[in-house]
């Protein structure tokens, strides 16, 4: 359950996608539910750490880690829910929630 944090009344949307999915491809899964053209700079946040494209000459903190070593699972870990940034001019934030884990 994709939800953009903010807005009222509630912009959101629902997709199915395996754990195993790479955080990149889950940015474009993302963009194209949302209805986002693609372009801006993005971040997922899973707690504490955080995932984007780390660009060494601008460093973040806290440190970004770098998304495509991550699948979903391994980054959602025990938690049910994360953040989805898009857009840092925009800061479209979204709040991605697991309803219900599918048997494999």
């Amino acid at each position: 359950h994709i939800e953009l944090k903010y807005l009222k009344p509630a912009v959101w949307r629902r997709v199915l996608v395996p754990a195993s999915i790479k955080l990149p491809k889950l940015h474009v899964v993302l963009l194209l539910a949302m209805g986002w053209d693609g372009g801006h700079m993005h971040e997922f946040v899973f707690d504490d750490t955080n995932y984007g494209v780390p660009d060494p000459d601008f460093p973040s903190d806290p440190p970004m880690l770098n998304e495509a070593r991550a699948s979903l699972g391994k980054a959602l870990g025990a938690l049910k829910s994360f953040t989805y940034i898009y857009d840092y001019g925009d800061n479209w934030q979204h709040r991605v929630k697991v309803e219900k884990v599918l048997p494999p």
